[in-house]
């Protein structure tokens, strides 16, 4: 943290700007250098996505398909649960809709 001085105060009280290099900082920097920074963050992110990706451990065939078989098995099992539950609903609310608003 920056001491206090009477140089400095008496700039911010005058409001006084800082040096050139300063107003160039603020400025930021060139449209290419912001390319070249995103293109080198690209490549180490892609950098490091590839290394982590030989780490991991892929299931066996077997494994996958046991998998496999277990999410069909649960898909088919919420499915059948939804179209009961809505079945239900629907025969409730034709029920309550012919007796209270048919005439």
């Amino acid at each position: 943290m920056a001491r206090a001085t009477s140089a400095n105060l008496a700039s911010v009280k005058t409001g006084e700007r800082e040096s050139g290099a300063i107003k160039k900082e603020q400025r930021g920097i060139s449209m290419i250098d912001k390319v070249k920074g995103w293109f080198g963050d690209t490549v180490k992110y892609l950098k490091s996505v590839r290394a982590e990706i030989k780490r991991v451990t892929w299931p066996t065939q077997a494994e996958l398909k046991a998998a496999t078989i277990v999410v069909l098995f649960t898909l088919i099992l919420v499915t059948a649960y939804l179209w009961a539950v809505n079945s239900v609903f629907g025969k409730i609310f034709e029920v309550l809709h012919r007796k209270f608003f048919q005439m």
